[in-house]
């Protein structure tokens, strides 16, 4: 299979301009088809039209159907997508080609990208599935047709999310996002429930102060757990991952996703090393904690900054760890 490098070199400037007049007539609610391409498209594409829409239907990279007037529809693939997204960062020296995937997710394939000087970053494209779409359309009149923008708001959101976090919160650094791709750093780690901890109060702690320091910025992460914290046996650093979902303090329902978060983290911890954390009384403290902070910071607002004192942090653990 051909990379999106590949294909990139092999599209002529005229087969790109087709993809993206397909994208923004597609961006504006309308299907394209081949007699809107003719009057879109300069005169100097007439010829061509044909040969150059079978050509990226072959390389897959739009989908066409014939209507019962002769016309033709058309629409971008997640490769067509994805090929406009490499393009994009490629032009702009981000990347320079993709390797993998390397990882997984409900959501997401994750790809070590190289750079123009040969160094390495983590690169996450998104791919919503037609399970996870079908549960978008309970509560948006999406058509099916527009399903690679779905992909492309997750990525824009997990981005603008890691832009929010970093360097307070220990997520990875974000680098760009384009289409339904985000860049961001590379980080040597492995998901924690695979780690065997020397010290487990000391990273406890150091996920909670993460949890609570996102949440004084405006963030609770909606689906944490030790399958989403990344762990470096070099150094001890941790890296928490995956936020599309990341829910902002202001709305409703924040509370029992919090408490759903800790939940997920206290019971492994007090599982797998006996720390004989209370949960209720950690997500009191936690809530307390993050309310002060927040007053402290002129959070009121949906969205205060602020860094948690290091007494406040103290008493949450007094609190709760036996």
């Amino acid at each position: 299979m051909k990379t999106l490098k590949e294909l990139m070199e092999e599209l002529s400037k005229k087969d790109f301009r087709v993809l993206y007049t397909i994208e923004s007539a597609m961006r504006d609610g309308r299907t394209p088809t081949l007699s809107r391409l003719y009057k879109r498209l300069p005169r100097e594409f007439r010829e061509e039209l044909d040969e150059i829409t079978l050509r990226l239907r072959n390389k897959k990279l739009i989908f066409t159907k014939y209507t019962r007037g002769g016309d033709v529809r058309m629409r971008l693939t997640y490769k067509g997508y994805e090929l406009l997204g490499f393009q994009n960062l490629y032009k702009r020296g981000i990347i320079d080609d993709l390797r993998g995937p390397v990882g997984e997710g409900k959501e997401a394939y994750v790809y070590r990208g190289i750079t123009p000087d040969g160094g390495l970053v983590c690169v996450k494209i998104y791919r919503i599935s037609p399970r996870k779409f079908r549960k978008v359309k309970r509560y948006r009149d999406v058509d099916e047709r527009f399903r690679v923008f779905i992909s492309g708001e997750m990525a824009k959101r997990e981005y603008e999310t890691l832009e929010d976090l970093w360097p307070d919160v220990e997520v990875p650094r974000p680098i760009a996002f384009s289409r339904n791709m985000v860049v961001m750093e590379r980080f040597d780690g492995v998901r924690l429930f695979k780690v065997n901890l020397e010290d487990p109060e000391g990273t406890f702690t150091r996920i909670l102060n993460n949890v609570i320091e996102a949440a004084v910025k405006g963030y609770v992460h909606g689906d944490l757990s030790p399958y989403n914290i990344l762990y470096s046996r070099s150094t001890g650093d941790i890296r928490i991952i995956d936020r599309p979902q990341a829910i902002p303090v202001g709305t409703q329902g924040r509370k029992v996703k919090l408490y759903e978060d800790l939940k997920h983290v206290v019971e492994r911890f007090n599982k797998e090393y006996d720390l004989g954390i209370d949960l209720n009384a950690l997500f009191d403290d936690v809530v307390n904690t993050i309310e002060e902070a927040r007053k402290d910071a002129g959070g009121d607002q949906e969205e205060g900054e602020g860094t948690l004192k290091d007494s406040s942090m103290r008493r949450v653990l007094r609190t709760s760890v036996r």
